[in-house]
């Protein structure tokens, strides 16, 4: 198989991979709860440990990939 297919197989493996964990943010309660009331105690404690969350690193990292394409649009 040519070097390309696996490159291309390996990106798309990872951007499945991508969207699995942003989806596990969305339906988190705990991320839920903490979109819900941006300013609350609660979200600033939870802002720490999604430094480490890979899910809320996968939810983040799709955020920024659909901001610069909307803005691209424009």
């Amino acid at each position: 198989m040519p070097d390309h297919y696996a490159t291309y197989k390996m990106r798309t493996e990872h951007d499945i991979m991508t969207n699995v964990m942003a989806f596990i943010c969305r339906i988190c309660p705990f991320c839920v709860c903490a979109r819900w009331w941006p300013n609350s105690r609660y979200a600033h404690a939870l802002r720490k440990i999604e430094m480490s969350c890979p899910a809320c690193q996968a939810y983040a990292k799709q955020r920024q990939m659909n901001a610069k394409e909307n803005s691209a649009s424009q």
